[in-house]
């Protein structure tokens, strides 16, 4: 009963230490050795089994069925969140907006601009489409 939790405790002291890169190496191929024993033994177990076997064609089918049922729930919850509880286009446009807004309040020339170096990062690397919404206006 106590094993896994054994075994969890000496895997977490073990790895706060730094060890090695070649025990690391050596530690990787054992753990993925042994990943394959784990497979080949259960898969053997359920090739043994008759009733398995003989019904594996209908546990293929529910199989299918469950995934594409939770696919398609996915999809349907991140349509349902992003169109009401995170209106991203209506915020996308209310960032571009007020960043145009900002930029006609100020009134400042174009040549009298200094581009900041955070701003080319920002152009070339960005996070997310609002760093390019909030960019595109202090550039034009």
């Amino acid at each position: 009963m106590w094993l896994p939790y054994i075994c969890l405790g000496i895997g977490i002291a073990i790895g706060l230490n730094k060890l090695p890169e070649k025990f690391l190496k050596v530690i990787d191929a054992l753990i993925y050795l042994v990943l394959i024993v784990l497979m080949l033994t259960i898969g053997m177990n359920l090739g043994v089994n008759e009733s398995v076997v003989s019904n594996l064609s209908s546990i293929g089918f529910n199989c299918l069925i469950i995934s594409l049922c939770a696919i398609a729930c996915s999809v349907i919850c991140v349509i349902a969140v992003e169109k009401t509880l995170l209106p991203l286009d209506e915020l996308s446009e209310k960032i571009f907006l007020r960043n145009i807004n900002a930029d006609r309040e100020i009134e400042i020339p174009i040549e009298n601009r200094s581009i900041s170096p955070l701003i080319w990062i920002m152009l070339f690397k960005p996070t997310h489409n609002a760093c390019k919404l909030m960019v595109l206006p202090v550039l034009r």
